[in-house]
């Protein structure tokens, strides 16, 4: 160990020690950002990295349940099938966003709206899943629907929006 390295050994630390770190399910939105302080006078490069580590540790607590949060609010049984909400789902829209033009399918849920992004494939797919078929190819924007079904669905990590986990047949009870 070098003359300087050591100095800072010995040395006792002032100030404050800041580590932040942001988080997101998806990689684009609904980020978190946790932050915390701690001071440090007084404190020696050992105790320094120590609570370091467990500031890291702490974010890293906050930051798992934010990406695991259960956002499911719909009762379920109790033998555990899931018994959904009632919903209807309304039209094939589109939009441009940030990454391209984009599909979506819109629910009516409780008298709020809802949107499910995707390509055709996965719209046709939640038609299934409603127990409404329907082919890929006549996936398109414009498209009415008028289907019941039932969903089950919670909020944005915000609590702005109505999030759709899952579409169920509306006859599934």
């Amino acid at each position: 160990m070098n003359q300087e390295q050591n100095r800072w050994k010995r040395s006792k630390a002032t100030g404050q020690m800041m580590i932040k770190r942001s988080v997101s399910r998806d990689g684009r939105i609904d980020s978190l950002s946790v932050e915390i302080t701690s001071p440090l006078d007084g404190l020696d490069v050992d105790e320094v990295e120590r609570r370091a580590r467990e500031i890291v540790a702490e974010e890293d607590r906050v930051a798992e349940v934010f990406l695991h949060q259960e956002k499911t609010v719909a009762a379920s049984k109790p033998d555990g099938k899931d018994e959904g909400t009632p919903a209807h789902m309304v039209a094939v829209g589109g939009m441009d966003t940030a990454w391209g033009r984009r599909l979506f399918v819109v629910f009516r849920v409780n008298g709020e709206t809802a949107r499910i992004f995707g390509p055709a494939r996965k719209l046709a797919g939640l038609l299934t899943a409603a127990g409404k078929p329907l082919e890929e190819a006549a996936i398109a924007e414009g498209l009415e629907l008028d289907f019941p079904c039932r969903v089950v669905a919670g909020r944005t990590p915000d609590g702005r929006h109505l999030s759709i986990e899952k579409v169920l047949p509306a006859s599934a009870m």
